[in-house]
């Protein structure tokens, strides 16, 4: 969705075009004038970077760090007519892909020809969507601070959370049969069972708690904001600072194979992603129309060691989601160009997908 929403919301689904040449050259032949007034000869531009191709036409193109250019993704997208901006998304056992909505707080769900409204929370935006006890679906919404649970083509509410607006970010511990919620404005963690009774885990200092992810073994990690604070939490108030970016916030989380941790963290410099209540006295928008934000962000990656290691330096746009690919390799959506980003093993970045739409 660009800045003036130039068309309805699409879901993007990739696949991989013919190779295109490593190198890219372009030249420009400029006639021959009149002898008296000198010859001018060709011109040439070499793009040697992969920075120096972020002004131009990057469809189904990939271009790494060094500037060398391949298939990337070409991308199609389905009208999502229920819908003016998704929120979430999680691809289900069936391979379908179940959606959630911004405004309307409505579940859509696709199956990569068509995208129709299966349920409706009631809630003004599905931020996120987890599958946890025996595969049912739950979803977390705002500004009420409520999870809904999804089952039988039915949302129906599950969990209020005391003194929660915003449930940011939802993840199932599988090892504890537990659901975090990670949530504002009060920067708290909590810890949900199977009746939907909730508990306070974790009480950040900041005001929100942005993201959560839970490693194999138990261990939980939030981001906070307004101070970019990743925590490890190893038990009920038992949390230590992992990483300080320095930054605004710790966006996503998550948790990789041997031990690695991935985080993308923003130092943001305008707008607000926070939506408040339809009718609400707030001066913020009553609505949950992605904002026109700008920032940079970073991502990084923490060993089994907790040592830090910077894989992405984004100086010109930030991050919006972060997931790992079959692939093992980390990928990132931005949230000014609606452009992917991945990174592989010697830290060269690659630029796989750039759409119409602004955020991903």
């Amino acid at each position: 969705m660009r800045d003036a929403m130039k068309r309805d919301t699409a879901f993007a689904i990739g696949s991989i075009p013919l190779r295109v040449l490593p190198r890219v050259v372009f030249g420009l032949l400029l006639a021959l004038a009149p002898r008296d007034a000198g010859a001018v000869g060709t011109r040439t531009f070499e793009l040697r970077k992969g920075d120096d191709f972020k002004g131009g036409d990057l469809k189904g193109v990939a271009i790494d760090s060094s500037g060398q250019v391949h298939a990337g993704f070409n991308l199609g997208n389905l009208p999502a007519s229920d819908a003016t901006s998704i929120w979430s998304a999680l691809v289900q056992k069936d391979g379908s892909v179940l959606l959630g909505t911004g405004n309307e707080g409505r579940l859509l769900s696709s199956d990569g020809a068509t995208v129709k409204r299966v349920a409706e929370t009631g809630a003004l935006v599905v931020t996120s969507l987890v599958e946890g006890w025996n595969g049912t679906v739950y979803a977390g919404t705002l500004p009420d601070g409520e999870v809904f649970k999804y089952a039988g083509g039915k949302a129906e509410k599950f969990a209020k959370l005391e003194g929660a607006e915003h449930v940011w970010q939802l993840a199932f511990d599988a090892k504890t049969k537990s659901l975090f919620a990670a949530t504002g404005p009060e920067g708290k963690l909590f810890r949900i069972d199977q009746q939907g009774k909730g508990q306070v885990y974790f009480d950040a200092p900041e005001q929100h708690l942005m993201s959560v992810a839970v490693a194999p073994d138990g261990t939980v990690y939030a981001g906070a904001s307004d101070k970019a604070k990743l925590y490890r939490i190893s038990g009920p108030g038992r949390a230590s600072v992992l990483y300080d970016f320095g930054r605004t916030e710790v966006r996503a989380i998550v948790v990789g194979d041997k031990g690695s941790v991935y985080a993308v963290a923003n130092e943001i410099k305008t707008g607000s992603y926070t939506p408040t209540r339809r009718g609400g006295a707030s001066t913020a928008s009553p609505t949950a129309k992605p904002p026109k934000t700008s920032g940079k962000g970073t991502l990084y990656r923490f060993d089994a060691q907790d040592r830090p290691e910077q894989l992405i330096d984004e100086k010109d746009d930030y991050f919006t989601s972060l997931a790992l690919g079959d692939d093992g390799r980390p990928y990132v959506g931005t949230g000014a160009e609606g452009r992917v980003y991945t990174v592989d093993e010697t830290h060269n970045e690659v630029l796989v997908a750039d759409t119409e739409e602004r955020q991903v």
